[in-house]
């Protein structure tokens, strides 16, 4: 995440995790490598890595408490487009994402940029406010399970503009995330810029809360975009494929950038 004591020290979206402290990662879950990398705040933490180009690097991340705001945004000014980034989706994510979308200069916006890449998902109901900021009208986001059946989440409409809009989406955008840019994408408001996502389509719900700490959950059903798409083991496929070649230049954004610039954007009513 952008900000964290993990991008200062080098470590990249994609990269592999090979050594903690000069032990293997072999055979480890998630959560025992979330356990040995967490630590005290202040204390050091080095990591063997394999970045996406094949680089093996071993750094060392100082841990400090983070706090990352849920949406980031700028106004690429040459280009006279909004770049909003997504971190996740919490429930303060759709007032957030509302309120940056309202500070840019509407009126002569030519197009913006939804980048949800590396955001894991998070609430239902957020990810249907944020879908429906671009939608003005329809499903957001269907689910389906043995117990309920079908049901359908519509959009609650907005009152912004309808401009081109480009969302960059990655391996790491999962669950909640993709029913947003499935949403997008099956309602033909906008393009899917990167590489496909993650494909995690399913709703668990805890069941049992244990004296340790621990939960139980089961899956209970699973996501399916406007269309009737199945996301889960899946994935979405972008629009414009970018393939990943390890370079500092932003190639998903130079490639959305290229795309809203051959777009006149429409008017409202979508």
């Amino acid at each position: 995440l952008p900000g964290t004591p993990a991008e200062a020290a080098g470590i990249r979206p994609g990269d592999v995790i090979l050594e903690v402290d000069g032990e293997s990662t072999e055979g480890w879950t998630l959560e025992q490598a979330s356990m040995r990398i967490r630590g005290p705040e202040g204390t050091p933490v080095t990591l063997k890595v394999r970045h996406l180009d094949g680089k093996v690097e071993t750094l060392t991340i100082i841990r400090a408490r983070i706090k990352v705001e849920a949406v980031r945004s700028r106004y690429l000014e040459e280009e006279k487009v909004a770049y909003v980034r997504v971190l996740r989706l919490d429930e303060e994510a759709p007032k957030l994402l509302r309120q940056a979308l309202s500070s840019f200069p509407l009126a002569e916006l030519r197009g913006i940029v939804l980048d949800l890449r590396n955001n894991p998902g998070g609430l239902l109901s957020s990810a249907v406010e944020v879908a429906s900021l671009f939608i003005d009208r329809g499903v957001i986001v269907r689910t389906r399970g043995p117990s309920f059946g079908e049901r359908l989440y519509n959009s609650r409409g907005n009152n912004l503009p309808n401009l081109p809009l480009a969302v960059l989406v990655n391996e790491g955008t999962a669950s909640g995330a993709e029913i947003v840019a499935g949403a997008i994408q099956d309602h033909g408001v906008g393009v899917l810029v990167g590489r496909k996502t993650f494909g995690k389509g399913l709703i668990q719900e805890i069941v049992l809360q244990l004296r340790d700490g621990g939960v139980i959950k089961l899956t209970t059903g699973e996501y399916l975009t406007p269309k009737g798409r199945q996301v889960h083991d899946v994935g979405l496929t972008p629009d414009i494929v970018v393939p990943e070649k390890g370079d500092e230049e932003d190639l998903d954004l130079k490639a959305a950038l290229e795309w809203i610039s051959t777009q006149v954007p429409v008017g409202a009513g979508r």
